[in-house]
């Protein structure tokens, strides 16, 4: 099986020792090398990376929790679902710099789950099927993927617009969607707990206002993600699919509403993925193997 998390191209090595001999804590620009602070945090930093001999961007990311995030990665690449590689970054490279996990990983240009809006085919009102069959494919792809972690006992535990990437190849009309931040993954098989939810565990008012929990909380993930969806973009989703999807969310009083510590079977993957494919079938009529072929197109 190909491993997701080699990465190909040859000069990752050399980016690894620049970024080695070049302080993450400044950045700046490099001989080689021009490195940006994107986002800063008491225990993690993330940087964005150019070559400027190839030209090839990367992200890496510095922090306690980042050991946790590349095994998370490293689990879900080794499973056998084509549908979760194909939604996750490629991981480069993994190493320790002062005594600190860091993780090269793969660049994705594209737009975060909160501008969906300045995509054009979710929110084109002249041709209502075209938006509907798009917002169908998103959001399918999304409950395939959870899916695909829960029959496997697995959540993502951070399962927000924040936390996915979706490219749009505007010409093709074709788009993809990846999911990030992976440093809270918890596989209950394994009982794995990751670092920041371990440190977590004993305290119940952090749980439940994160939406964690230390065993398996099956429809969790999708109720949070499509908790968010639904509350910023009723006013561009098809009523369709919101009249279909809100009755199924639950919604609490707290920092993070839709961050549920319980279960919610209504929001499972496996329930969402069917009741969005069997309207899928009944207005489009695409079969599941095309509708997740990298030659499918919204057209």
């Amino acid at each position: 099986m190909k491993n997701h998390y080699s990465h190909k191209h040859s000069n990752i090595v050399n980016i690894k020792t620049l970024v080695n001999k070049q302080s993450l804590q400044t950045g700046g620009t490099g001989k080689c090398i021009e490195l940006t602070t994107i986002i800063k945090k008491d225990y993690s930093h993330t940087y964005f990376i150019t070559d400027k001999v190839t030209g090839f961007k990367y992200i890496v990311k510095k922090g306690k929790y980042i050991e946790d995030e590349y095994f998370a990665y490293v689990r879900l690449g080794l499973m056998s679902s084509r549908m979760v590689r194909m939604c996750l970054p490629k991981i480069y490279s993994f190493f320790y710099k002062d005594g600190n996990p860091v993780m090269i990983q793969e660049y994705i240009n594209g737009y975060s789950g909160y501008d969906l809006d300045k995509i054009d085919i979710f929110v084109d009102k002249n041709k209502p099927k075209k938006t509907e069959y798009a917002w169908l494919l998103f959001l399918l792809k999304i409950a395939y993927f959870i899916n695909e972690l829960e029959e496997n006992k697995i959540q993502h535990n951070d399962f927000y617009l924040g936390n996915i990437i979706i490219t749009y190849d505007k010409t093709n009309k074709k788009f993809d969607t990846y999911v990030i931040d992976m440093e809270t993954m918890i596989d209950y098989k394994r009982r794995e707990y990751p670092l920041m939810i371990k440190s977590a565990l004993k305290n119940k008012k952090e749980l439940v206002r994160m939406g964690w929990n230390k065993k398996f909380h099956i429809g969790s993930d999708l109720n949070q993600m499509l908790g968010e969806i639904l509350e910023k973009y009723q006013n561009i989703m098809p009523g369709t699919i919101y009249d279909i999807l809100k009755p199924f969310i639950i919604v609490q009083d707290k920092e993070f509403p839709y961050a549920i510590s319980g279960k919610n079977d209504k929001t499972s993957g496996k329930e969402i993925m069917i009741l969005l494919y069997h309207l899928f079938m009944k207005k489009h009529k695409v079969g599941i193997k095309k509708l997740f072929s990298d030659n499918f197109v919204i057209d």
